[in-house]
């Protein structure tokens, strides 16, 4: 083998169908002769690459790392996306509805945090966070239902202080 990774030896010639060419293992010599009279050596035909023309194997044939990345582009593919989509589908859940967490982070908002806003100032984020951490507990104060309630605690306090 050299450089090329093909060997030297007749193929067809890129450039005309039907004449064989001499590639010298690095790049394509001026010889030439008819297709009928050269020996098989395996390997058809040409292709086009960054480099410009040389032999490839058969049609079909597994070369070095071809057969293994397709498997792994598939197995990429195939576990990847779906996983994906499921954290970005989860990222949406809950954020634009109007589920029983916000409806319950609404009424706190209204029953509590509105008041602590008017009367200590601060932000409605603040105050909704204070009181949904207050009922939700410490140890969840992160969750998706805490987010949920907050949510729903902050436009009540923005509801209410402007009016809507």
């Amino acid at each position: 083998m050299t450089q090329s990774g093909f060997p030297a030896g007749w193929y067809q010639d890129p450039m005309s169908s039907g004449a064989l060419r001499w590639w010298d293992g690095q790049r394509w010599t001026e010889h030439y002769r008819p297709a009928a009279a050269a020996p098989y050596q395996g390997a058809p035909s040409f292709h086009t690459t960054m480099g410009g023309y040389g032999p490839v194997p058969p049609k079909g044939a597994v070369t070095s790392g071809f057969g293994v990345k397709r498997v792994a582009a598939i197995i990429a593919l195939v576990l990847v996306v779906p996983i994906v989509g499921f954290f970005v589908a989860g990222m949406f859940t809950g954020g634009g509805e109007k589920n029983a967490d916000y409806q319950q982070g609404y009424q706190i908002g209204l029953d509590d945090a509105v008041g602590t806003v008017r009367t200590l100032g601060g932000s409605a984020e603040d105050a909704c966070r204070m009181h949904v951490t207050t009922e939700v507990g410490i140890a969840d104060s992160n969750s998706r239902r805490a987010k949920d309630m907050r949510r729903g605690c902050v436009q009540a306090v923005r509801d209410e202080l402007t009016g809507s």
